[in-house]
C-alpha cells in the first residue's frame, strides 16, 4: 500500500514577465528569510543571465554558485545536495533550462 506520495508538477514558483528577475528574485529571497543562496547554472544560460542578477550584488545574502554538468542525475543532485550541506545554504536558484530545473527539484526533495 503506498503511503507516502508527492507530486509536484514544475517548479515552486514561476514568473514569467518583463523585469521578473531585478523585481521578484529579491522580493522572494526576502519573504522566504534567505541568507544562503546557491545559485546552479548552466554555461549559456548564465552568460545570458548574468548581466540581470543584480541581486547578487546586495551583502545581506552569501551567494554559492555551481555550474552543473550538463546533465541531469542522481550522481549530479549529490553533489548539489552536499554542497547545500556544507554551506548551509536556505535558498536554491536554477537558471537554466528543463534539465536544470529537474535537477534543482530533485536536489530540494533530497535536501528537503
Amino acid at each position: 500500500m503506498l503511503e507516502n506520495m508527492k507530486i509536484k508538477c514544475g517548479p515552486e514558483y514561476y514568473m514569467y514577465c518583463q523585469g521578473a528577475i531585478e523585481r521578484e528574485v529579491p522580493a522572494l529571497l526576502q519573504e522566504h528569510g534567505a541568507r544562503n543562496v546557491l545559485i546552479v547554472h548552466g554555461t549559456r544560460s548564465w552568460q545570458a543571465a548574468r548581466p540581470y542578477l543584480t541581486f547578487l550584488d546586495d551583502p545581506a545574502y552569501t551567494f554559492v554558485k555551481h555550474t552543473y554538468s550538463g546533465e541531469c542525475s542522481y550522481q549530479e543532485a549529490e553533489v548539489l545536495d552536499q554542497i547545500i550541506k556544507d554551506n548551509d545554504i536556505d535558498f536554491v536558484i536554477g537558471v537554466g533550462g528543463g534539465k536544470l530545473c529537474d535537477l534543482v527539484g530533485v536536489t530540494g526533495h533530497l535536501s528537503n
